[in-house]
């Protein structure tokens, strides 16, 4: 799976390290056409594994502080400052408190020379996974999934008990847990820092429910949701070259609430369906009516029954750390 993978000390890296890591991305790399890109420091060594179908964020080096990223950055600004300087920024004006600037789905790598700091940070739902392991010497090695790690020698992993009854009993896992014991998940909106003092973890922000006690009509409420929505579209699609992005149209309120607010403010955007059917009251005959209305170019990929279950093993590969439909997939 697509991610960071690497080992933080707070002593100097080894040349058993670098065996180490070799053995992370042996396991990561689920076909042989993932990239990677591997930064080396004194005290850590890390890995960003790619599909090399979408482009990602190589690693950066300014002022003694280096970053990487993986996923996206949301911002509400149009500069053309890159991700990773807009990060670097971000933590020379506020320092450990930088990632509560960020917005989007990612998980940031950023270490500080000058302190001997190194961050790992989860954006606010944890989107993209994140698993880390504390061997015996100290060190920290972390992965996109449980079993690169479970998977070295000289370690001895046992299964997490408590974590295999809770998903047999409610279908989740709760906490930091992994069904392997000490293999621990970093979870929403999470830094993991490792700095002279060892390993810190702490979160840089938390849900809160205030409810308002005032009675208010609908239409407050509408309002409310309808410009929340339309400032996350906004902060969604800049950045993104106009017109070389798509939406997908189901033709429910999900995408027609995106396809309206990209529209409303002024993105040229086109959109895409797809499905068995166009009879009249399919979503596929929804989506084209909502781009007819719009006046937004519209594309519809008719898919073939017949071969959907033959190929439906092949139908989706691993991107980004997220599924996606299969580049084989005849439609």
């Amino acid at each position: 799976m697509p991610g960071f993978t690497g080992i933080i000390r707070t002593t100097p890296i080894t040349g058993d390290d670098g065996l180490l890591l070799n053995c992370l991305l042996a396991s990561l790399r689920h076909h042989d056409w993932y990239v990677w890109d591997t930064l080396c420091l004194p005290n850590t060594l890390i890995a960003q594994v790619g599909t090399g179908i979408f482009p990602y964020n190589q690693f950066s080096e300014s002022h003694g502080i280096h970053v990487g990223l993986h996923g996206e950055i949301y911002r509400d600004d149009r500069d053309e400052i890159s991700p990773l300087d807009y990060i670097r920024d971000l933590y020379l004006k506020k320092g450990k408190l930088f990632a509560a600037g960020l917005n989007g789905s990612f998980i940031v790598f950023l270490h500080d020379s000058t302190r001997q700091c190194t961050y790992l940070v989860t954006d606010h739902v944890g989107s993209r996974p994140v698993v880390f392991y504390q061997m015996k010497s100290g060190a920290i090695i972390f992965a996109p999934e449980v079993k690169p790690i479970s998977d070295l020698k000289g370690e001895v992993f046992r299964a997490d008990l408590m974590a295999i009854a809770d998903m047999l009993t409610s279908g989740n896992l709760t906490g930091a847990r992994t069904f392997v014991k000490d293999v621990n998940r970093m979870g929403p909106a999470e830094v993991l820092e490792v700095g002279v003092e060892g390993l810190k973890r702490y979160r840089y922000w938390e849900f809160e429910l205030n409810e308002d006690p005032a009675e208010r009509a609908i239409s407050f409420y509408q309002q409310g949701l309808a410009e929340r929505l339309q400032k996350a579209v906004d902060r969604r699609l800049r950045g993104i070259n106009e017109g070389n992005y798509a939406i997908f149209l189901s033709g429910g309120k999900d995408s027609r609430g995106i396809l309206g607010c990209a529209v409303q403010n002024g993105h040229k955007v086109q959109t895409v369906a797809y499905g068995f059917s166009r009879e009249k009251r399919s979503d596929a005959s929804t989506s084209a009516q909502l781009s007819r209305m719009l006046d937004v170019p519209h594309l519809y990929v008719q898919c073939d029954l017949d071969q959907y279950v033959p190929f439906e093993e092949s139908s989706a590969y691993l991107y980004n750390g997220m599924r996606g439909p299969s580049l084989e997939w005849p439609m």
